[in-house]
């Protein structure tokens, strides 16, 4: 059975799984990577979808969208979002932006400054972290990210700069989880604060963490045990997911030609180039920010090379 995987919206130009293609589990074993199949998967933690639950959780100021917040900015976003992709989420400044953003379902949230990381916590038995998988996203505008900086778990200063974050959300695990679960919980945090939970990995940066982290993950998943020690460096080096932007979705005209080329290249330091964009689908088809469309994403070990097959594959698109 393969990586449970909503093959509708993931598209790329080797397969429908792309890069994730290449694994393979036990029939009767699921690892999902879509909060869609952790709803079923795991009905036991469907309330952590409740963004109002993990900010009480987290000590961050919240209420029901139609309630008026102390002071400004706020966050206004859905209560539930099982798309992800800051869908409806907007930057409310003043007591008029929020009447005209209110959405039924919705709450506003205090604004949190700081680092922004998706931690990739791999659990064996609920409470007892063996790997942390941590990337940190710089923002841009729009809620949306310039690029993340992946695998900082390997750099020389690590356990120090993030000792206080792994206290937390080991008591967070402690608290939460039971002692039945093995597999992937993601956090995402914002300063010190655990702004949202999923219980699945983060497939974007699968490519980035590399073959070994991945299929040393679906052993877990498959036979309930970590093989490797706890917090052991598989040293795989620090890594670059880019995304590409558009602003607002398209109707696109393609360079099929000039694309496919770009894609055979698969170039050198480049571990996976992936494509959203699929002229068949409608706009009610993707899932984005306001007024953005994430056209797809490319995982690298050089920054300013990814910005430039970035650049070159959006070329193509017109």
């Amino acid at each position: 059975m393969p990586i449970m995987i909503d093959q509708d919206h993931v598209q790329d130009a080797e397969s429908d799984l792309g890069w994730l293609s290449k694994f393979e589990v036990a029939e009767d074993v699921y690892i999902p990577i879509c909060d869609r199949h952790c709803w079923e998967l795991y009905p036991q933690y469907r309330k952590w979808f409740d963004k109002t639950l993990v900010a009480t959780e987290s000590n961050i100021k919240w209420g029901y969208a139609g309630t008026l917040p102390e002071s400004y900015p706020v966050v206004l976003k859905p209560i539930a979002n099982l798309e992800g992709m800051a869908m409806d989420t907007y930057l409310i400044k003043n007591e008029k932006e929020l009447r005209e953003h209110y959405r039924p379902g919705s709450a506003w949230f205090e604004e949190i400054e700081g680092p922004h990381y998706s931690i990739d916590v791999v659990v064996e038995g609920g409470h007892h972290p063996k790997m942390f998988l941590t990337s940190e996203g710089i923002p841009c505008d729009g809620f949306r990210f310039k690029y993340w900086h992946c695998n900082l778990q390997n750099q020389q200063n690590y356990e120090t700069k993030f000792f206080s974050l792994h206290k937390h959300i080991l008591h967070w695990l402690e608290k939460n989880v039971h002692h039945d679960f093995y597999g992937v919980i993601n956090f995402e945090i914002i300063g010190d604060k655990i702004i949202e939970v999923q219980f699945r990995m983060s497939w974007q940066f699968l490519s980035l963490y590399g073959e070994k982290i991945v299929r040393n993950i679906i052993k877990l998943y498959e036979e309930k045990k970590w093989t490797k020690p706890a917090f052991q460096s598989f040293q795989h080096p620090e890594g670059y997911s880019v995304p590409m932007w558009f602003d607002g979705y398209k109707k696109f005209e393609i360079d099929q030609e000039k694309l496919d080329t770009i894609l055979r290249e698969k170039v050198h330091g480049v571990s996976e180039i992936h494509i959203d964009y699929d002229p068949k689908l409608k706009k009610s088809d993707y899932f984005n920010p306001p007024k953005s469309f994430r056209l797809g994403f490319i995982n690298c070990d050089d920054l300013t090379h990814g910005f430039d097959i970035a650049k070159q594959i959006k070329e193509c698109y017109t």
